[in-house]
């Protein structure tokens, strides 16, 4: 799918069944793979323990409904995903009270997680 979006947005020429795949389209896939590319990285270098596994479950169910609205193209769904990363929020700052310096960053790195998702909410 990348390899064909890159192909388009290279020569304009998109060999596909749907006529009607756009430029703007094409620029969402790719922003919306960009910000999954964002959140590996950052997955890539974080360690959990007790302390945060349970605010990274919530994230981690916060990406499966955000990828659910996406591949559902729903728009109800996709709203109240991007309405929920407040809440998120909030229980972050709630536990960046009361954790310590190393669980600390690891909170804000999912308070970035938490971030990318709300972005890609809001391209669905």
């Amino acid at each position: 799918m990348v390899t064909h979006i890159r192909t388009y947005l290279r020569t304009g020429i998109y060999v596909s069944e749907d006529t009607d795949f756009t430029p703007l389209e094409a620029m969402d896939y790719r922003m919306f793979c960009e910000k999954i590319e964002e959140i590996g990285k950052i997955l890539r270098d974080l360690r959990l323990n007790d302390n945060v596994k349970e605010f990274f479950l919530e994230i981690n169910q916060y990406f499966s409904d955000v990828m659910n609205a996406y591949l559902k193209k729903d728009f109800v769904l996709a709203h109240k995903a991007w309405l929920r990363k407040d809440k998120l929020l909030e229980r972050a700052n709630s536990l960046l009270n009361t954790l310590d310096y190393k669980d600390k960053d690891k909170v804000k790195d999912m308070i970035r997680i938490a971030e990318k998702c709300k972005d890609m909410a809001a391209f669905i």
